[in-house]
């Protein structure tokens, strides 16, 4: 397929972040239009541009990327593909999403380094240094667990988006290379404000796991476990209670040694059931859930552990966590896990932000307190500048 090579004048005032979506049918003018309007605002060479695409747009990316990383010059270019995509400006009218198209994310946050990670080669033991700021975004095929085993040794905050189906037509970019599998991102220096949405809501009070039982619940805050899930239950209002009967998770609390946290701070794991003692049975743990090999997996329940029950949540992030200030940027991106969070989009395009741009992906993969998160629902935002 031929794609057109446009011509584009100079800026004089160049914006640090910009995004632009396309859902022309045609491929190529898909293209034309999201080059034409990055370069138009970012200008070209911008430090990092992330290049998604979905639906037929996906059979032709090996033409897309190479295309944009030659016309647009990125020092660092990350492409995957999604099962959706979407955007948001500060019309509502020009909010998109779509199965089929192409998005470009693109700006300036700082410095910043193009990173591999191989499946095929072992994760490295020792934590490897890196300044504070230091942040990775990036995308990825393959199992969660082993993907997370990729990132042990890296001692920084991550935002990883999962396809966990083989790559038969799309394939992971890092600039003018693809990867079947694996990981590929770009570590920044000046890291972004993150916040990590598993999805769901916090119910009832936090309580403290008092007796426990061949890894059963038996007793919260003194009391039989059952019978304070039930209590739980019963306070809940006519669309919690219905979220409820959809599903139930017992969230455990990451750092216990936390004296104030909130709903996010939480991994969660799903109640199967209760035991004719009363007892609560949790789905088993998920493997690689470790910050490293020697530590204690994060969602284990231990008798001491605060633990607090959460249901289902389809609002936007802030919402569900409301002391959470991630407005105040120029630019945001979501990475989603298994749904459409344009909701984030609209909370964040209400606050003037132009630049907001999302996907969809199989997972997320995150790091919070110094644990790694696997989310398989909610959503990763990140605001820069």
């Amino acid at each position: 397929m031929l794609f057109p090579t446009p011509c584009f004048p100079p800026l004089i005032d160049p914006d640090e972040y910009t995004c632009a979506v396309s859902l022309h049918p045609d491929p190529a003018a898909c293209l034309g239009e999201v080059l034409g309007e990055v370069t138009e605002r970012v200008g070209p060479a911008p430090g990092l541009a992330i290049v998604l695409t979905s639906g037929p747009a996906t059979d032709h990316m090996d033409e897309i990327v190479d295309a944009i990383h030659s016309l647009l010059c990125p020092i660092v270019l990350l492409s995957s593909p999604t099962s959706q995509i979407f955007a948001g400006f500060e019309r509502p009218s020009s909010r998109s999403n779509n199965r089929n198209g192409i998005l470009v994310w693109a700006g300036n946050p700082g410095d910043v380094e193009p990173v591999r990670y191989d499946l095929s080669i072992p994760a490295k033991p020792q934590a490897q240094s890196h300044p504070d700021s230091t942040f990775l975004i990036g995308f990825g095929s393959g199992e969660s667990s082993e993907l997370s085993r990729l990132l042990l040794g890296e001692n920084l905050n991550w935002v990883i988006g999962l396809n966990q189906t083989p790559l038969e037509t799309g394939k992971l970019w890092l600039d003018n290379q693809s990867y079947q599998s694996g990981i590929v991102g770009c570590r920044i220096q000046a890291a972004p404000r993150v916040v990590l949405s598993h999805g769901y809501v916090a119910v009832g009070d936090p309580m403290t796991v008092t007796g426990l039982h061949n890894d059963r619940i038996v007793t919260l805050a003194g009391q039989r476990a059952k019978s304070r899930m039930d209590e739980v239950i019963a306070q809940l209002t006519p669309t919690e209670r219905r979220a409820a009967g959809v599903e139930l998770c017992l969230g455990v609390l990451v750092d216990q040694m936390h004296e104030r946290y909130q709903a996010n701070d939480f991994v969660l794991r799903t109640l199967q059931g209760s035991t004719q003692a009363g007892e609560l049975v949790l789905e088993p743990l998920r493997p690689g859930g470790a910050a490293l090999p020697t530590e204690t997996p994060v969602g284990e329940v231990n008798v001491g552990s605060v633990v607090q029950f959460h249901v289902p949540y389809r609002g936007n992030i802030e919402a569900a966590q409301p002391s959470r200030n991630l407005a105040s940027g120029e630019a945001g991106l979501v990475i989603s896990a298994g749904t459409n969070r344009i909701s984030d989009l609209e909370f964040l395009s209400e606050f003037g932000m132009t630049t907001v741009a999302g996907a969809v992906c199989d997972r997320v993969l995150g790091q919070q307190h110094g644990h790694p998160v696997d989310l398989a629902a909610g959503a990763a935002v990140m605001v820069f500048g």
